[in-house]
């Protein structure tokens, strides 16, 4: 278990530090629990907006300026928001860490006050440009769709973060000035520092830079989610849409939160079901059943409640959906881990360990993975206790996530038939 530093400063903030001494770099993460969950009605859209205004300057470091600071310093950042979370992630040499936290205190103190009317309408656009795109790409509706039948609104997790446009392109100054002023505050964020650093210097220089803030209003929003998400009854909730791309089944599910045992264990399953050609699911619909081409698993990481599993079936031409839905339902019935050799399991869990290792051995992995775990686990020390606990897992633990793949109340069933020009 590596050696973490653990400290509150005053105003609520969360500080983590680990020492990596043999490391030349510094990641630092910073994330605040705000993401698509916290936008109340009017406001969809609004934290993904902030990712973006958050690089939109301030009077003393102007618009592009923080970006090119870091640049400059053979530094790099990127940012990303989530229904739960908005991080921002910089990886710089061991000299240029504090110049990081100066950059992050001054846009947290003095944002708010250079917001204008013109420097929000250039984010809109960005932010419209990518919506754009997603709307422009193959199935770019899918997931969406899925979770706003998963978790009916007004749950919070019915929409997610590039949402649609209208509440966005309404966004005046005074409207995101108050989405700012209530969520990006200490009290609702963590800072964890990774790389050859003092710990102790190290918060000091957390202390000199960012304690001078008050905690901020309580938290408000969405602050809890319901504990039931999905629409309820025995059978899953259906849609159909039609375009070009088609034919393809899409199949939403409801599994453990981002963060557990559970989501970790399901998402080493999903390697087993559609991990290249040997996947079980694609041998089950395609080489035995003539009905797939291709099975596709990904995952949507909510972590306040239960997070959402996409299953993509990419029919062959000529599939009847409604027979491709009933036939994955028996082939995820019919499917006998206890039947797999252990040999199977060894080389699951060494892909594991190698993908684990590798992204601790990068210190921007490392000090996102501590950011989410003191907001969203039990603390620093959880990515470790995870780590060790998925290494003792057994074909019954896979066997129990496998329950999260079957057809039921908790899932939903999109259809996208192909349709002609």
């Amino acid at each position: 278990m590596s050696t973490v530093h653990q400290h509150t400063l005053v105003n609520g903030l969360r500080v983590v530090i680990a020492p990596v001494a043999a490391s030349p770099l510094v990641g630092l993460n910073l994330r605040l629990e705000v993401g698509s969950r916290h936008e109340q009605v009017g406001q969809h859209g609004y934290a993904h907006l902030f990712e973006h205004l958050m690089f939109s300057g301030t009077r003393s470091v102007p618009n592009g300026a923080h970006m090119a600071a870091i640049q400059t310093v053979g530094g790099n950042v990127n940012a990303s928001t989530s229904t739960d979370s908005t991080n921002f992630n910089h990886v710089v040499g061991h000299e240029d860490y504090t110049a990081v936290l100066a950059l992050e205190a001054e846009r947290l103190k003095h944002l708010a006050d250079a917001l204008d009317d013109a420097g929000v309408g250039r984010e809109i656009e960005v932010v419209s440009n990518e919506r754009f795109e997603q709307e422009g790409r193959p199935f770019g509706d899918v997931n969406e769709l899925v979770a706003s039948l998963l978790y009916p609104a007004p749950h919070p997790y019915a929409h997610l973060p590039l949402a649609p446009l209208g509440d966005v392109r309404a966004a005046s100054r005074d409207s995101v000035v108050a989405f700012f002023t209530t969520h990006y505050v200490p009290s609702r964020a963590a800072i964890a520092i990774v790389g050859s650093v003092d710990p102790e210097a190290a918060l000091g220089a957390v202390d000199h830079y960012l304690s001078g803030f008050s905690p901020g209003p309580d938290p408000c929003g969405q602050e809890h989610v319901e504990e039931t998400p999905s629409p309820g009854g025995d059978t899953p909730v259906r849609a159909e849409r039609s375009g070009v791309w088609g034919p393809r089944l899409f199949i939403g599910l409801s599994i453990p939160p981002a963060g557990t045992l559970g989501h970790e264990r399901t998402k080493l399953l999903a390697q087993l079901l559609a991990g290249g050609h040997d996947g079980l699911l694609i041998g089950a619909l395609g080489r035995d059943r003539k009905l797939v081409s291709d099975v596709n698993i990904r995952f949507m990481s909510q972590a306040r409640h239960a997070a959402l599993c996409v299953v993509e079936l990419v029919a062959l031409p000529g599939a009847d959906l409604a027979d491709l839905e009933s036939a994955y339902a028996e082939a995820v019935a019919s499917i006998d881990l206890t039947r797999l050799r252990p040999q199977a399991l060894e080389r699951l869990l060494g892909l594991y360990r190698s993908a684990w290792l590798c992204n601790r051995d990068r210190v921007g992995g490392h000090a996102n993975d501590l950011s989410f775990a003191v907001l969203f686990q039990d603390g620093p020390w959880a990515p470790d206790t995870m780590y060790d606990a998925m290494l003792r897992t057994t074909l019954a633990d896979l066997t129990e996530a496998l329950g999260c793949f079957r057809l039921g109340g908790d899932c939903a069933v999109v259809r996208y038939r192909h349709a002609d020009r």
